[in-house]
């Protein structure tokens, strides 16, 4: 019974220690206040009335916050640069959660709304981008994924003005809105990514040999350059959900380009208005190269328009499509909106099941 006794006493100091030091981990984690309108307090960061304050302060946040953080952002435009500086970018961070949407008074991650409190993140260093022009000083990326975590989130911001129009080899021509290559695997949810540019791939984001995770965003008006309109994805397993891909342009893949053995996976989504100008078509998506695989649940694809073949999507070079519950209409090409433009092999292979597609579609139970 004395042996019992003192295994029990043993026991229980353990867990103590244990509960201890789980207390102690949860205690050391931290919600950062950033306002960079606020004009009085200590500046610490540690509520709305000492936040973190000035053009700077986001990046100030990010610089001290450590993994179990978050940051709360209130509306307003941050920039990650206040002296030009083009390849500056906002970092994600394993562990650490960036929220926008706040007003500045909330208590509780609950009460925010971001979409009436607009907190815009923004590569319009210089602050005076029209429509057509003043894009030469924007941002490389205004957001930075690499090395993230699935832990890092980014969580009710419009991200918008990136300019991806610098050299290859530092990947500064790809990603205006986010970039994400060789590792990582970060999450972005309740985004707008608009307005962004590059000149070779992923107007709105790059992914390379990398994961990541969208939800509820939408990416509208960005231009991809060569390929991609909103997303260039190269050999990464990324997944999108309700998601909104409106009026992106590129010359091959107005909405997303999936190359080099990649998996993507779409669900509940919608591609409307984007448009390929050149050979490779895919208005929606182009999907090639190195058993690239496209899976697509319960999405939509209607008014995209191709200049060569395929407004809707374009499966080439042992690519793969795999629909079903989809609704393919009114995409067109050089044709109009046959079926071929719609959906087109062109060296690849389309599963299609129990979806609706305009001029038909051999497949399970699918409708004209």
């Amino acid at each position: 019974m004395h042996r019992i006794h003192i295994m029990k006493i043993r026991s229980l100091a353990a867990f103590s220690s244990l509960a201890l030091f789980a207390v102690s981990l949860q205690a050391g984690a931290a919600v950062r206040y950033v306002d960079a309108s606020l004009a009085t307090g200590a500046g610490t960061g540690t509520s709305w009335a000492d936040a973190y304050a000035g053009p700077a302060s986001l990046q100030t946040a990010l610089a001290a916050a450590v993994s179990g953080d978050q940051i709360w952002v209130k509306a307003g435009t941050y920039r990650p640069s206040t002296t030009g500086l083009r390849t500056a970018s906002f970092t994600m961070k394993s562990g650490v959660a960036i929220y926008g949407g706040f007003v500045g008074t909330e208590s509780t991650l609950s009460q925010r709304d971001w979409k009436t409190n607009v907190t815009i993140l923004s590569g319009d260093l210089l602050g005076n981008d029209t429509a057509t022009a003043n894009f030469t000083e924007n941002s490389y990326h205004v957001v930075l994924g690499t090395g993230a975590a699935v832990t890092a989130i980014l969580d009710g911001f419009t991200v918008r003005s990136g300019n991806a129009n610098g050299a290859s080899a530092s990947n500064q021509d790809k990603g205006g809105g986010i970039l994400i290559v060789s590792s990582g695997a970060p999450t972005v949810r309740n985004c707008i990514f608009a307005s962004h540019r590059c000149t070779f791939g992923g107007g709105a984001g790059y992914i390379f040999s990398a994961q990541a995770t969208f939800a509820d965003c939408q990416f509208n008006d960005n231009n991809g350059g060569s390929y991609g309109g909103a997303f260039d994805t190269n050999a990464v397993t990324s997944t999108f959900t309700r998601c909104i891909f409106r009026n992106n342009t590129a010359v091959r893949a107005g909405g997303v380009e999936t190359y080099g053995g990649g998996n993507t996976t779409y669900t509940n989504c919608l591609f409307a208005g984007n448009r390929a100008t050149g050979s490779g078509g895919g208005a929606a998506i182009w999907i090639g190269v190195s058993n690239s695989v496209v899976n697509a649940r319960n999405c939509t694809f209607a008014g995209n328009v191709a200049t060569s073949v395929a407004g809707g999507v374009n499966t080439t070079s042992a690519g793969t499509l795999n629909a079903s519950n989809c609704v393919f209409w009114s995409n067109s090409g050089p044709t109009g909106t046959t079926a071929a433009n719609q959906i087109n092999a062109g060296g690849g292979t389309n599963n299609v099941s129990w979806s609706i597609v305009q001029g038909g579609f051999t497949g399970t139970s699918n409708l004209a």
